[in-house]
């Protein structure tokens, strides 16, 4: 048991629905309505893999830092090793990255550009500009594994590119918020919402386009978000 909640607290559970959500709207919207829903799954298998290697490599990366200023986390309060944390972030972006070409070449390259970002990312300073950019890439080119979880390809002049845009934005403002985190502790809190709050934003675009009930089972993916943000940490 001790061991599953060690894993559960590495890959950040509750944002692992955020993840999942951009999968499932960026397909809707390009299957308009109705994808294959086989390929959703795996997108979202996917997604979930990607986003778990990231945050365990992420973990890897700061154990020095955690040791000074986060005690309790896994590798610092010696509840697993340092490396097998780096293993099981290594098994993760692989087959994150590897599951994307069941959907299609475009999808797995897409899906091998995500684990590149998370391992870049990591390997930057945090929250310096550099690392700003790629933490929104990775969410960027997640939205746009879902848009091919749905159409498998997508002409580069199709205005779908800019929902990935979008969300792009949306987290480079969040994460730049992020910074303040250790001097401002309230804004722990409202990166928290930040996240959370994603397959809110989600479910809204995809019900722009009049996909109500889609639109609200994607709504629905806060609800576990939130619950299991009061168990597990969350940034």
């Amino acid at each position: 048991m001790k061991f599953l909640t060690t894993q559960l607290r590495l890959v950040r559970l509750p944002n692992i629905f955020t993840a999942i959500s951009n999968i499932w709207a960026g397909s809707v919207i390009a299957a308009s309505g109705t994808p294959n829903w086989l390929n959703v799954l795996v997108g979202s298998i996917a997604s979930a893999a990607l986003y778990a290697g990231g945050t365990t490599l992420n973990d890897y990366c700061n154990r020095e830092e955690d040791r000074r200023n986060r005690p309790n986390r896994p590798i610092p309060s010696g509840a697993i090793s340092p490396q097998l944390v780096l293993v099981l972030a290594v098994i993760r972006l692989t087959v994150g990255a590897g599951l994307g070409f069941i959907i299609s070449t475009d999808a797995g390259v897409i899906s091998c550009a995500i684990a590149v970002s998370a391992v870049l990312y990591n390997r930057l300073k945090s929250r310096t500009g550099a690392a700003i950019f790629l933490m929104a890439l990775c969410r960027g080119l997640n939205w746009l594994l879902g848009l091919l979880s749905g159409a498998k390809t997508i002409n580069p002049c199709n205005p779908w590119l800019l929902l990935p845009a979008g969300i792009f934005l949306y987290i480079a403002s969040l994460t730049a918020v992020s910074r303040w985190e250790e001097k401002i502790p309230s804004m722990k809190q409202i990166v928290k919402l930040g996240i959370v709050a994603i397959p809110l934003i989600d479910a809204a675009i995809v019900l722009s386009f009049g996909y109500y009930w889609q639109g609200l089972a994607i709504a629905a993916l806060v609800i576990p978000a939130i619950i299991l943000g009061k168990i597990f940490e969350m940034t």
